[in-house]
This record gives C-alpha cells, sequence and structure tokens, in this order.
C-alpha cells in the first residue's frame, strides 16, 4: 500500500484550496484527516475531497463534512486536535482538498466568526 499525502500539515488560513495530488493507483483510500485550532471557542471546519481527470479538473466532490467544536445539532462533534479517519472511493486520477472555517470568539455571549488558523492534514495509504 502507498502512502499519499493530500494535504501536508501546518498552519492553514480560514479557506483555502490545497494541490491537486497524483491518485491514479489508488481506487479506495484510508484518510487520516487531522484538525487543529489554535485558539478561539466554538471553532467550525467543512472538509472537502475533490477529484478529477486532470491536475486542472474539471473537479468533483467525493466527500464533505463539516465539523464543529463539542455537539451541535446536524453536525459532527469535533473535539481539539482530532483525527477523524476516513475510507473513500470513487477517485479519478487526481484528488484536492478544499476547507473553509473559522475560530469563533464569544462576545457578550454571542459566538462570533473570526480568523482563525487551522493546522489541517490528510494524509493515508492506498487500498
Amino acid at each position: 500500500m502507498a502512502a499519499v499525502t493530500l494535504l501536508a500539515a501546518g498552519a492553514k488560513a480560514d479557506t483555502g484550496t490545497g494541490a491537486a495530488v497524483d491518485v491514479s493507483a489508488a481506487g479506495v483510500m484510508r484518510l487520516d484527516a487531522t484538525v487543529k485550532c489554535n485558539h478561539g471557542k466554538q471553532p467550525w471546519l467543512t472538509l472537502s475531497i475533490d477529484s478529477g481527470a486532470s491536475a486542472t479538473g474539471p473537479w468533483f466532490e467525493i466527500y464533505t463534512r463539516t465539523f464543529r467544536s463539542g455537539v451541535v445539532a446536524g453536525s459532527q462533534a469535533w473535539p481539539g486536535n482530532s483525527v477523524q479517519r476516513l475510507s473513500l472511493g470513487g477517485f479519478d486520477l487526481f484528488a484536492r482538498v478544499r476547507w473553509a472555517g473559522a475560530a469563533g470568539n464569544v462576545s457578550n455571549n454571542l459566538p462570533t466568526d473570526s480568523t482563525g488558523e487551522f493546522d489541517i492534514s490528510v494524509v493515508g495509504v492506498a487500498q
């Protein structure tokens, strides 16, 4: 099984798109998505994985999920510094990771979004 890094660990802004990665040898991949947030309360993050026939697309989404700190109706609970295990199939020749999120601050007991910094990585193996 060959190792695959779809998104290397490191500080990321609130939103972004990773580089295209050749996954032509992988029909199915077992991935570990690791998410850390450096500050704030009630952070949220939507993580998406796309696939496409070339490094420039066109892209189609094969996975998306929104994680929130704590238990929030309609979303997955996200404990800080957590790892989410994914087993995904349906890849074309290339894959990329997209993310959007924010670290919330609590002001006057009302959660508000603020610029957050995330450390996100998505790595795994072809199966």
